[in-house]
């Protein structure tokens, strides 16, 4: 008799974790998409939101060597996406910056030292002029 409320104890237990969690939606989701950046993209966005699918595009392109400072300009709305790339034993670099959901132009007024070396949208990679 006890054993049956174990078992029925776990059962319902385990049904609320999986439900909760949304194991199953997990699941498919992963099957759908197997490629992992490809549903970071989706969930974290390309040049908006958090503006994943932006920054992870100019780190393959350019090979960083050093980390790079990211400002989104919707910080307030989204979390910061820079801790998918830090490398704790890289120092900031002083010569290059991302400035994400930057919608209004005047902004880069303020970055008169920089030159634009990639543009996409709302999506900037800016590089410290000489």
């Amino acid at each position: 008799m006890k054993l049956k409320k174990y078992i029925a104890f776990y059962l319902i237990t385990g049904l609320f974790f999986t439900v909760s969690y949304k194991l199953y939606f997990n699941i498919y989701n992963i099957i759908l998409n197997p490629d992992y950046d490809a549903r970071l993209i989706k969930s974290h966005g390309y040049c908006d939101r958090e503006g994943y699918g932006f920054v992870k595009k100019m780190y393959d392109k350019y090979n960083f060597s050093k980390n790079i400072k990211i400002i989104n300009f919707e910080s307030n709305l989204y979390p910061d996406v820079s801790g998918f790339f830090y490398k704790k034993n890289l120092t900031y670099s002083d010569d290059k910056l991302i400035l994400l959901n930057l919608s209004d132009k005047k902004y880069l007024l303020d970055f008169k030292d920089y030159k634009i070396t990639e543009n996409y949208k709302s999506c900037y990679l800016l590089e410290k002029n000489d």
